[in-house]
């Protein structure tokens, strides 16, 4: 597994911290995992994970520390959307995959901003993307969230 993640861990493979930095970065980056035991293994250390990053959260909260709270919040959501850090934020779009996230940033729009724009003012160009990648019932929650998204950037953008 370890030739296989971003960030290679050294150390003893018998370690539970190196078990634990495995099996979250092959969360992160969806790779199969060899092993099924390593399922129950990662939704445990998962859970953990995440209830260390909330108490973190407080307590960077609680002493105003504005740049760490919202440093962990990204590390947060990341691992909650299983995407790293520097993921392109179409990925966070429910029912992305390969060959939507292709379609979508080649043929439409290369980032979520412009995707939200172009979703209202070429309605019908979208549509037939979303339809040659995914089924028509997921086509219409991405276009559902590209219109709420598109209100969002409104309501946040008024001068």
């Amino acid at each position: 597994m370890n030739k296989d993640v971003k960030i290679k861990v050294e150390g003893d493979p018998e370690d539970p911290h190196f078990k634990a930095n495995l099996l979250v970065q092959s969360y992160l980056l969806h790779l199969q995992l060899p092993i099924s035991d390593y399922n129950t293994d990662l939704k445990s250390v998962l859970d953990q994970c995440i209830r260390i990053l909330q108490a973190m959260m407080d307590v960077s909260a609680e002493k105003a520390m504005l740049g760490t709270t919202l440093a962990i919040q990204s590390v947060l959501q990341n691992m909650i959307q299983a995407r790293w850090l520097d993921s392109d934020p179409l990925w966070q779009l429910p029912f992305m995959s390969e060959n939507l996230y292709w379609a979508i940033s080649k043929d439409f729009a290369s980032d979520l901003p412009t995707l939200v724009v172009k979703a209202k003012e070429q309605p019908d160009k979208l549509r037939q993307i979303l339809k040659r990648a995914i089924s028509d019932k997921d086509a219409e929650v991405v276009r559902l969230n590209c219109f709420i998204l598109n209100g969002f950037y409104k309501i946040t953008h008024l001068s």
